[in-house]
């Protein structure tokens, strides 16, 4: 191969790295894009202990990427599940909020069994009503 073809390969290889660190240099951090207002807060619930915590989406992503703050073994369910701080225990689950009743709850347990608002159960003897 000849000494100019040689320099035009290298010329193209070195533009191509130049603007493939120009592009992560300009795209910028990707978890800047979490919400981090009011809007985008979500409930959550310790199933053992009743601890409620109110995330956004920032937080949640931060609390999912922390070896301490999430169980990590999914054989229990695809479900979500954060350390309790007062229980000692991965307890912590999704929570929403009943309309009726005005009260959150915990909508799954730690193994991803389906729960209803205890008031609506205790009230009608079935799941809430929306």
């Amino acid at each position: 191969m000849s000494p100019a073809i040689k320099n035009i390969l290298l010329l193209v290889v070195l533009l191509g790295v130049l603007g493939a660190a120009g592009w992560f240099f300009v795209r910028g951090d990707p978890e800047k894009e979490y919400p981090t207002e009011a809007s985008s807060n979500t409930m959550w619930k310790c199933t053992k202990c009743g601890w409620e915590v109110e995330l956004t989406a920032a937080e949640v992503q931060d609390w999912l990427n922390s070896d301490d703050k999430v169980r990590k073994d999914r054989s229990m369910g695809r479900i979500t599940v954060f350390w309790c701080p007062q229980c000692q225990e991965f307890t912590v689950v999704r929570a929403e909020k009943c309309s009726r009743h005005n009260i959150y709850f915990c909508t799954k347990t730690v193994d991803g069994t389906r729960l209803d608002c205890p008031k609506c159960v205790e009230e009608f003897g079935m799941g809430r009503s929306k």
